[in-house]
């Protein structure tokens, strides 16, 4: 039996009403995500994020990720080059 008072963590699709949520959380650092676009399509996206190596905070390069049609291009590697700049 459950509690009915009790939160129950679900896992769903993103959607387009959680991109502010998301940005809102505190973990991306604003002006440190970037797209990388062919043709005026999104097809590479990277982005810091906040993290903690045992206490010391930090950033990391995540998520990262490259549509699977245009993986092994090369396409994510300025997107990476841009945040490192």
């Amino acid at each position: 039996m459950t509690n009915p008072l009790t939160p129950q963590f679900t896992v769903r699709t993103e959607t387009s009403g959680d991109i502010d949520a998301i940005h809102a959380s505190g973990y991306g650092i604003e002006g440190l995500s970037f797209v990388g676009v062919l043709d005026g399509e999104a097809i590479a996206h990277a982005m810091l994020s906040r993290c903690f190596v045992g206490e010391a905070p930090g950033v990391c390069l995540a998520p990262c990720s490259v549509w699977p049609e245009h993986q092994r291009t090369a396409a994510g590697t300025p997107v990476i080059e841009a945040l490192l700049a």
